[in-house]
């Protein structure tokens, strides 16, 4: 079994405001299973950057709830299985963006679907208040090829990781505003 990993980036937000939200949250919704004991916070310049505990698992729901719960934006980065990563981007419980590196991972989606999981940096633009041409290319779709080669190229030049790379999403986090310090 390989990594899990789902984290919050909450523009404006502290672990004051967030962490007693998240605590109704999580009692309300036990199939998410919070664990606020094993969660970690970290202030970031433009807000609150929350790694949740290992097992959670909120996916959508949780930046969605949680948005709308606090009238604010919400964006759970994750890594799925140490294979890929992407994020689910809400504002007030709305969907604004979805991302997801490898979209056939499960099965093959339908066009529709395919559209919706590709990502939008002019929306993570607005939201997070950094220029699209810094996060555009970490929204590629990851091809088999992309994933096997032993080319190791990097979405931007000062990334660490490379796109195949499911730690990529650590180089988009730091991008949007929110270092991934643990």
């Amino acid at each position: 079994m390989g990594l899990f990993l789902s984290i919050l980036l909450i523009p404006g937000q502290t672990e004051q405001t967030v962490a007693p939200v998240l605590k109704r949250l999580g009692a309300a919704h036990p199939d998410w299973d919070l664990n606020l004991n094993e969660c970690a916070y970290q202030a970031a310049e433009r807000g609150l950057t929350v790694q949740l505990n290992d097992h959670c698992a909120g996916y959508e729901e949780i930046p969605q709830t949680l948005s709308q719960a606090l009238d604010t934006t919400a964006l759970l980065c994750y890594i799925y299985d140490d294979d890929f990563w992407g994020y689910f981007l809400y504002q007030n419980g709305q969907e604004l963006d979805v991302f997801q590196a490898m979209p056939d991972y499960f099965e093959e989606p339908s066009p529709q679907k395919r559209a919706r999981l590709a990502g939008n940096s002019a929306v993570l633009s607005k939201a997070f208040g950094v220029d699209a041409s810094r996060v555009e290319q970490y929204l590629q779709t990851w091809t088999e090829e992309i994933v096997e080669s032993e080319e190791e190229q990097r979405a931007y030049p000062e990334d660490e990781a490379c796109i195949g790379d499911c730690w990529q999403m650590t180089d988009f986090m730091a991008a949007l505003g929110y270092p991934y310090t643990w």
